[in-house]
Parts: C-alpha cells; structure tokens; sequence
C-alpha cells in the first residue's frame, strides 16, 4: 500500500489505534522498509537482441496459440505458428491439441525446406511439452537442426513469435467482427489461409522499409 496511503486509513477507517503523524514518521525516518521494497521490485526490461540472420530458414520461430474458448467447426482448438526469422514469412497450421503439434511441426518444416530450397539451421520455442520431447529431438538430430529455448517463464526470449500470435489472432478477431461470423471459425483452417496471405503480403510490401534480421 505504501506510507502515504495507509496515512490516510486513520480518516476513513474507524479502530485503527496508529494515528496518520506516526505513519509520517515512519516514512520520514532513514529505515527502510523491506516488505515495501521486496514487493514493488520489477523486472528489468529485456535489452534489444543484436543478432541477425542472413539467409532463409537459418532460424524459425515457433510457438502455440491457443486454447481457444471455443473449438472450430473441424474441432480445432490450438494454432501452431512459424515465422522464418530472415523472411518474416509466417506459417499456420490449426491443430485440435498440443499432442498433435509434434506432427505439424514436423510436416511444415519439411515443406518448408522443399518450398525453399534452404536447409533448416535452428528453431526457438518456449520450454513447453509439446516441443521438448523425445520424438522432436530424434527428428532435429537427423536433420541437424539445432533447437533453442527460452528461459522458464520469459516470453521475452521469444518476442517474435508471440508478437505473431497477437497479430494473428488480432485479425482474426476483426475479419470475424466484421463478417458477422461466429467465434467457431477462429481456427478455421481457411481463415488462416486468407490471413497468412493477407499478412505475408503485407510484409512484402513493408520489405524495403524494414532491415533485415530486425
């Protein structure tokens, strides 16, 4: 709460025997007060990342959105996300559970390598089950794929793709709004196509402005 508001309880709370100068007091003198100080520590912002990438699929982003509150007409719930560092192409696959993220990752990672030509160099995700798994790490140490990951509980680390995420689901929610379309659509399979096209394309047209790896 803090000195200067609890002064004031004295005024507005009747059977508290401090009166608001022995409060004052307090916060005049040279102790300091821990518990004030412990639980009104923050964490320190996380400073910008200096490294770039220079060449597609050298780095991808991965993550899973989702649940969502309700599950689509083909009883999809979660939505596995890509975003190539370098390109800033991003991918969607919808997915009923995180069970079944294993498999999309697999199959859009070797779409991915087709479509492009590239080899895969990394990808980064959070420290969730559905990427930390015995199945996934084989499928990475045959292909030589190096796989990073966040510290516990920092989202931070992972910036971009959550940033996906709430672009995605952002625009989702608009192009819902304004077709008058129930939520069930959200992680429509179709929806998402018109949307990464939508978005991609976007980025297309922001290419030239934007440097690089950034």
């Amino acid at each position: 709460m803090g000195y200067d508001s609890m002064a004031k309880l004295p005024s507005i709370v009747s059977g508290i025997s401090v009166t608001a100068e022995q409060f004052k007091k307090a916060a005049a003198s040279d102790n300091i007060c821990e518990t004030c100080v412990t639980s009104k520590q923050n964490r320190l912002p996380f400073p910008s990342s200096q490294s770039k990438t220079t060449r597609p699929l050298e780095l991808v982003h991965m993550d899973v959105c989702g649940p969502m509150q309700e599950a689509s007409l083909g009883g999809n719930k979660y939505v596995a996300t890509f975003l190539d560092d370098y390109t800033k192409l991003s991918t969607v696959v919808p997915v009923p559970s995180k069970a079944e993220v294993i498999p999309a990752v697999k199959k859009t990672i070797i779409l991915l390598e087709n479509q492009s030509g590239q080899k895969l160099q990394a990808v980064r995700t959070d420290r969730g089950g559905e990427y930390l798994n015995n199945e996934l790490k084989e499928f990475y140490a045959a292909k030589g794929i190096m796989h990073e990951t966040t510290a516990p509980y920092t989202p931070e680390q992972n910036g971009k793709a959550e940033r996906l995420n709430r672009t995605l689901m952002e625009r989702v929610r608009a192009m819902l709004q304004d077709a008058k379309l129930p939520t069930k659509m959200c992680p429509s399979p179709r929806l998402h196509i018109l949307l990464m096209y939508w978005v991609n394309h976007l980025l297309d047209i922001l290419a030239p402005r934007c440097p690089k790896g950034d």
